[in-house]
């Protein structure tokens, strides 16, 4: 499994192979994001692990929620797709 990401205003969908089939994983990295200023909801599958962070535009940039999730080794960008890299 690959990272990847794929976002549209509002909603950002990562997947991020170290939280598949971990559920203390998982739970980490929705109490890491969910303190984020302008983060509305998250939702965090550890059977895909896909990550969907719902988020204000005007608040926070997806980028800034990346840079949170490579600070704390849970994303290599290196290593991501783009959904329209994936097409």
């Amino acid at each position: 499994m690959n990272y990847y990401i794929h976002n549209v205003p509002g909603r950002l969908r990562i997947k991020i192979p170290l939280i598949r089939r971990n559920p203390a994983r998982c739970n980490d990295v929705k109490e890491l994001l969910m303190h984020l200023d302008g983060v509305q909801r998250i939702r965090a599958t550890e059977l895909t692990g896909s990550v969907v962070i719902n988020y204000d535009p005007q608040t926070i940039e997806p980028q800034d929620v990346i840079q949170v999730l490579k600070d704390n080794d849970y994303f290599d960008e290196s290593q991501a797709i783009t959904h329209e890299a994936h097409i």
